[in-house]
């Protein structure tokens, strides 16, 4: 009887709040709110203006501030102006490791859809575009230098693990692996099989008395 006394005054209590935050005070964003909220528009904007590897060298600095996302698409460029060992492993050591991160650096495929005016932080559609072609070539860039860094081979599995959940990414992963199969033989599809098999549920939890 305490327990269900304990929620119920929760639950008023909750519901007395003012649940407001500082979407446009909204209560509950929309997915595309959510998305432009979590990048971080001013180093973004400063990565897409970056057009050598002079100007890149100068917001090095700060770009560093940055989250994960940013250092991606920062190093993803610097390397398609400019190919170096060193921005190689830069690029390997920073694909996504776990199933909410390569969610939310794939949301910078999909600011093409959410660049209305009313959406705050919004960016502009030539943005948008450019922002997801630099996504798409992390991804591709990632993948092709795997051979020549056989070291990265888990890692790369890992990210590759949560992108096959997207029907998109997964057909570009597909389109990958015979090329990595040549580069990796038999270690290839054994070393997937072992990752895989070890991030999937192990086992579905058994069903609650009254529910079988």
């Amino acid at each position: 009887m305490m327990r269900f006394l304990n929620i119920r005054t929760l639950l008023v209590l909750l519901l007395m709040f003012p649940w407001h935050n500082d979407f446009g005070g909204n209560p509950f964003p929309t997915v595309g709110e959510f998305e432009m909220k979590c990048i971080n528009k001013k180093l973004l904007i400063l990565v897409l203006k970056a057009n050598s590897t002079k100007e890149l060298q100068d917001i090095a600095a700060t770009i560093r501030l940055g989250d994960r996302d940013i250092l991606r698409l920062y190093y993803a460029k610097y390397y398609q102006i400019k190919p170096k060992r060193k921005i190689a492993k830069q690029l390997l050591e920073l694909m996504p490791q776990g199933q909410l991160e390569t969610l939310h650096f794939y949301n910078y495929t999909g600011l093409y859809y959410d660049t209305a005016p009313e959406l705050s932080n919004a960016i502009s559609r030539k943005e948008a575009e450019q922002a997801g072609d630099l996504y798409n070539a992390y991804f591709y860039l990632t993948t092709e230098l795997l051979p020549k860094f056989p070291e990265y081979l888990e890692r790369y599995l890992v990210m590759a693990r949560w992108l096959s959940d997207n029907a998109d990414m997964a057909e570009a992963i597909d389109d990958y692996e015979p090329s990595l199969r040549k580069a990796f033989g038999k270690r290839y599809d054994e070393e997937k099989s072992r990752i895989w098999g070890v991030l999937e549920r192990p086992y579905d939890p058994p069903a609650a008395e009254g529910q079988r």
